[in-house]
């Protein structure tokens, strides 16, 4: 079910009504928000709600539990454009529990809620999102009925998810050109979407990048190149993150077809899914962001 923008686009809810597939009985209502002034990471944060029906045996419908999950949102700073924007502060979650049914005169079904607890919990800030980093879930024990259940959130600082997600990759020494060293130290982040912003999952990021220094003697000086690649995948929401990429280096990124020859400087149009777009790494440990768009054309390529 779905409200429609009409001619006015009110908040509302719309969802899809799930029929058991043997019985073709009504089982479940998953719904969501619709038509909410809010920044999309907070629309697609698992707000909404489920009811869960259950047929009597004298045909009385009931709605057997309910939980509805609300967004509690606060003002913060990007770490990564310095705008100002609202953030996932805390997922509000309310509900119930049919435990029993009496029945009045067999035609009226009197119910008895169950206990009902309140979870809530605060985020100090979501630019975890950026790196494509998920926590485990933290189950929670509502014990009292009534008693709110709180729990504290704090997101891990930089340095520790760096170090966490590019665990199994070792940091390259640095590249050593003509006498000089560059150290390997940058992260570049985003997500690929598809033409409708859908997330793209298991896409292959290309990243290409060249490096210059000067090799000079007695006799003559000479400019000396090398060439260097890294191709992450995409992870099921989409975002990717290259690790130990150069820091002050212009890096050339693309997403292309799987088995692509990520070292291959000239590549067929028909191989890239994205055009190619330039990007600079400017600070150690901090990434630099990049979103992708299927079908996107090139960004900021020299002539």
């Amino acid at each position: 079910m779905d409200p429609g923008a009409g001619l006015r686009a009110v908040p509302d809810i719309g969802g899809t009504l799930w029929l058991d597939p043997a019985t073709a009985r009504l089982s479940r209502l998953d719904f969501t928000y619709r038509h909410l002034d809010l920044p999309e990471p907070i629309l697609t944060s698992g707000i909404g709600g489920t009811v869960d029906f259950e047929a009597m045996p004298n045909g009385t419908w009931i709605v057997r539990s309910w939980r509805i999950r609300m967004p509690l949102a606060r003002p913060a700073t990007s770490p990564l454009t310095g705008k100002d924007l609202a953030v996932l502060a805390g997922i509000e979650v309310e509900g119930g529990d049919v435990i029993r049914v009496h029945e009045n005169d067999g035609t009226i079904a009197i119910l008895e809620s169950g206990p009902r607890g309140r979870i809530a919990g605060s985020v100090l800030d979501t630019y975890v999102e950026s790196y494509g980093y998920a926590p485990e879930p933290v189950e929670v024990e509502v014990a009292d009925a009534g008693s709110p259940a709180e729990v504290d959130f704090s997101t891990p600082s930089v340095p520790w998810l760096v170090n966490h997600i590019c665990r199994d990759e070792k940091r390259p020494d640095p590249l050593r050109i003509a006498g000089a060293e560059f150290p390997m130290e940058g992260f570049l982040t985003g997500q690929v979407t598809d033409a409708d912003g859908n997330p793209v999952p298991e896409a292959n990021v290309r990243i290409l990048w060249t490096r210059y220094a000067l090799d000079e003697t007695e006799d003559q000086t000479r400019i000396e190149a090398r060439r260097a690649f890294s191709m992450p995948k995409t992870n099921a929401s989409g975002h990717y993150i290259a690790c130990w990429v150069p820091v002050d280096t212009t890096l050339e990124v693309a997403v292309v077809e799987a088995g692509h020859n990520a070292a291959v400087t000239d590549i067929d149009a028909n191989e890239l899914r994205t055009g190619r777009h330039l990007v600079v790494v400017s600070e150690p440990e901090r990434p630099e962001r990049l979103d992708l768009r299927l079908g996107v054309g090139d960004s900021a390529l020299p002539p």
